[in-house]
């Protein structure tokens, strides 16, 4: 099929026709990506939905052609991709996002969150470590100190870390400190 026929262009240096948006599609697709940028990745708390909505960036664009493509088989459309197609595509997306959000409520669960943000970060620090050491850091998903020793207990069921209890010689006890396994590290 030759879609430059059908409205795809293709410059002297370009391998491949593309498409783009007509301009009603592409006030349709700002729109839309301004509110995915502002409003959805901005305020996401959980990690793992904010990584996944932000691959929403390409999918709606793409779902957005696939739809198009679907027309121009249909004899309906030609030329660039339509507002129609765009309006079709951010409403898969929303559809998708419930699913996914429903999908990862059942899978994550915040302290796993807590213990996965943990776990990529764990190198950052001292060795060994307190839960006001992590929570001092401001890091996004440790709200409290409770939430730093709860992420702590998911590593250590992991043997990831292992805890040793703080020492109380007459007056305030000490906080418990987490040692990371060196295995974690990259240590022998």
């Amino acid at each position: 099929m030759d879609f430059t026929q059908l409205g795809a262009e293709q410059g002297e240096y370009d391998k491949f026709p593309f498409m783009r948006f007509s301009s009603e599609g592409q006030e349709i697709f700002n729109k839309w990506l301004t509110n995915l940028q502002t409003d959805k990745l901005r305020n996401e708390d959980g990690q793992l939905m904010a990584e996944h909505l932000g691959k929403y960036r390409s999918l709606m664009p793409t779902l957005a052609l696939v739809f198009h493509l679907i027309e121009i088989a249909d004899g309906t459309a030609t030329g660039p991709v339509s507002k129609q197609a765009a309006i079709l595509a951010a409403a898969w997306c929303d559809y998708l996002e419930e699913h996914a959000r429903r999908i990862y409520g059942i899978v994550i669960s915040p302290e796993l969150e807590a213990a996965s943000i943990l776990a990529e970060r764990i190198g950052r620090l001292p060795n060994p470590f307190t839960a006001k050491d992590v929570y001092r850091r401001h890091w996004a998903g440790f709200p409290d100190t409770a939430t730093v020793e709860t992420a702590c207990q998911v590593l250590e069921d992991e043997d990831w870390l292992h805890k040793e209890l703080g020492n109380s010689t007459g007056g305030r006890p000490t906080a418990a400190c987490y040692w990371i396994n060196p295995a974690v590290l990259g240590e022998k």
